[in-house]
């Protein structure tokens, strides 16, 4: 069974614009090592596992990395859960094919954009848009609560492996320009903003002083 164990699991109290109650969501995120196929260990992804641990998690939002096969995925999603959940999947993967993105209940909210953000693929040439090089991209998704104007952006990770010196530098150049997407969030109207993903925080070679520690701290 090829399922990474890498899952991050909460809940959020969103307010809703105009009302006096709070409404909770349901948010995640998981790594899910290589779908369908891991090449390295030679593992497939055990599918019907899959499904069942995403029924059990019953999000409102999940972030996803490392899809390989993003068709025979949203393809997964669309047959085990109907209408309810609409997958949105980045176009880029970078140098591993692994592509990024979310899963929204569509019934708790309406998806007003989807994109993906270059900035921490090739960090000497952030405008590079190859999509089979370099690190890869930030999934961007901005939402509308459907019972309200209450807007929410996420940004989902997946920086840099390794805990070599060189790796960590790479996270922290990586961390910046993801803090810098954010201000710009913000500056657009977007108070409510979620990071979320793979971080890799790998601190056993640096002395524990991999930045992304402190990063999701904060």
């Amino acid at each position: 069974m090829n399922l990474k164990l890498a899952t991050l699991f909460v809940a959020v109290s969103i307010l809703i614009s105009g009302s006096e109650s709070w409404a909770e969501v349901r948010i995640g995120t998981y790594n899910i090592r290589n779908f369908d196929y891991d090449k390295r260990s030679r593992i497939s992804t055990n599918k019907q596992q899959l499904v069942k641990l995403l029924e059990e998690m019953n999000f409102d939002v999940l972030a996803v990395q490392e899809i390989n096969k993003t068709v025979i995925f949203k393809s997964m999603i669309r047959r085990n859960f109907s209408d309810r959940y609409q997958t949105y999947l980045s176009q880029c993967g970078g140098s591993h094919d692994q592509h990024l993105g979310f899963v929204v209940d569509t019934n708790k909210f309406k998806v007003l954009e989807f994109s993906e953000d270059m900035r921490t693929v090739n960090l000497n040439s952030p405008r590079q848009t190859s999509c089979n090089r370099g690190s890869r991209p930030l999934s961007v998704l901005k939402m509308k609560y459907k019972t309200s104007n209450s807007r929410l952006a996420m940004i989902a990770v997946h920086l840099k492996a390794g805990g070599s010196s060189r790796s960590i530098n790479k996270r922290h150049k990586q961390i910046r320009r993801v803090m810098q997407l954010k201000q710009e969030l913000t500056e657009t109207g977007y108070d409510k903003i979620i990071i979320l993903g793979d971080f890799n925080t790998t601190e056993f070679a640096n002395n524990n002083s991999d930045p992304a520690h402190d990063f999701r701290r904060q």
